[in-house]
């Protein structure tokens, strides 16, 4: 079995405030990756996560073996739930209930006395109480459907699925105190803070659990709530990869295999470890081996990924494209496109100065034109052009928008799983940056200046020529990439022969 330990520290929020993103994570590509090539695979997580049946369902995960810390702590077992319901709480008998968009006010003499609120999936996630016998008291609830912690402004009350208390946190000193009378699954009554129980969990029951043939494969990660020297008898592999700190934890690290997502980060790594760790890098994202169609498309589809971008380097690259696209208005299009909330705010507020500044001389939409009384003069109409912005939250999405692209422009520092995507659909890039996937004049431009970049939207709009060099080029980089490689690549490193 090999056993994942993951960076998973985050709760599940209220999902008025979970605005959909793309995420990525290691060990859960990692997990995919072992288990599609046969390998049985099991997660040991060591953070409290009460809704880790949502978190499994969102990265679509569901591994062979499963171990939790705070669920052996709580005595839950296993992954099956129960449906609870905000009605089945003793709410007094004259409440009555106001329901929004996402979540629900108890009111009792016409003032607030409890909110109830939802995760993504419409699960109850908290009750909060704003007055009565428990106010200032919040219950944090399972995805397995039962009252997993109790919050008060002294202390963290955490329960079993039966409802029976099992151990106390004190917000001022953080002592941990054992519930005597169901003490059958620690050593002591009382500790000095949470992390020396997690250790002794950690070390006592599952450490102790493993196989001879068992492997650990333990996320680098700063904010890990162990100490990796409780691994080290294990001879763990480790994962470095960018989408999570680990500068200060990879001190800890004196020798085996570490595993990285991009060149650039093994060289970061190797400069922190000792000579005799084993570096390889592992690509965490394959690649599809599903080439786009936008040579179909009779519009030339410039994309830009706006991710990285400073706002005054977006602004001059969209006047970079202007020009051609007042030129080109039916045969050329502009495609900015982001992934977080922020920058896609930003990407609209570049857009709205955009056009205020060009005012008169372009339309997005017929619709635009008012003719009024008058006919107007087909002359006197501004050109249609196709400029749009998008934010995308999904993996899928990524790779239908990238579909129809000709050309993609990444500004600002690499941004892997986007550079993958589009090697997947076999379009070139334009970049400020080196990257091992894209290689000057073969499968994208590394240019020096926005005149680079400007000669070459040129270069690969102007002739179908390097394009299609270019598209000869990323098959061959697909092959680096892709899933049979990358489980090559699993096996020499499981059987200890990189």
């Amino acid at each position: 079995m090999n056993y994942l330990v993951p960076a998973w520290h985050d709760l599940q929020i209220d999902w008025s405030y979970s605005t959909p993103h793309l995420r990525f994570d290691d060990a859960a590509s990692h997990v995919r990756t072992l288990q599609d090539g046969g390998e049985k695979t099991g997660v040991l997580i060591t953070d409290y996560q009460p809704q880790i049946t949502t978190k499994l369902s969102q990265m679509s995960l569901m591994p062979d073996d499963y171990f939790a810390v705070f669920d052996y702590l709580q005595g839950i077992e296993g992954l099956d739930g129960q449906v609870v319901d905000y009605m089945d709480f003793p709410w007094p008998e004259d409440a009555y209930f106001d329901f929004t968009n996402f979540r629900i006010f108890v009111i009792v003499d016409d003032k607030p006395y409890a909110q109830v609120t939802f995760d993504v999936q419409g699960k109850m996630l908290s009750i909060n109480y704003l007055a009565g016998p428990d106010q200032n008291t919040q219950l944090l609830f399972d995805s397995r459907g039962f009252i997993s912690r109790q919050e008060s402004p002294d202390e963290m009350t955490y329960f079993s699925s039966a409802g029976v208390w099992r151990f106390k946190v004190s917000k001022q000193d953080g002592r941990v105190t054992i519930n005597a009378a169901v003490n059958d699954f620690c050593q002591h009554n009382q500790y000095a803070n949470l992390q020396s129980l997690i250790d002794e969990v950690i070390n006592q029951h599952f450490l102790t659990t493993l196989h001879q043939d068992d492997r650990l494969i333990v996320t680098l990660d700063d904010e890990a709530k162990y100490s990796l020297t409780d691994f080290t008898d294990q001879e763990p592999i480790y994962s470095a990869s960018n989408w999570h700190p680990y500068i200060n934890a990879i001190q800890q690290v004196r020798t085996g295999i570490i595993l990285t997502d991009t060149k650039r980060t093994a060289q970061t790594v190797q400069q922190q470890v000792p000579d005799d760790c084993r570096i390889q890098v592992l690509p965490l994202f394959q690649s599809q081996f599903k080439l786009g169609h936008s040579q179909r498309v009779s519009e030339q589809r410039v994309a830009i990924f706006a991710e990285h971008m400073e706002r005054a380097d977006l602004r001059q690259t969209m006047e970079l494209i202007y020009p051609r696209l007042l030129d080109h208005p039916t045969d050329e299009g502009m495609y900015i496109f982001t992934y977080s909330p922020d920058k896609a705010g930003m990407v609209n507020e570049v857009f709205q100065q955009f056009r205020k500044d060009h005012d008169g001389e372009f339309i997005l939409s017929p619709n635009e034109i008012d003719p009024g009384e008058n006919k107007i003069d087909e002359a006197d109409i501004p050109p249609l052009l196709t400029i749009k912005q998008t934010r995308l939250v999904s993996n899928m999405q990524v790779l239908t928008f990238l579909d129809k692209i000709r050309l993609l422009i990444m500004w600002g520092q690499p941004d892997p799983f986007t550079t993958i995507a589009a090697v997947s659909v076999g379009i070139p890039i334009l970049q400020n940056f080196t990257s091992e996937e894209v290689q000057d004049h073969q499968n994208g431009i590394i240019c020096q200046n926005f005149d680079e970049l400007r000669d070459g939207i040129a270069y690969y709009l102007d002739t179908l020529k390097h394009w299609n060099e270019s598209l000869v080029y990323n098959v061959q980089v697909l092959n680096q990439y892709s899933e049979d490689n990358i489980r090559e690549q699993w096996e020499r490193i499981l059987t200890n022969e990189v």
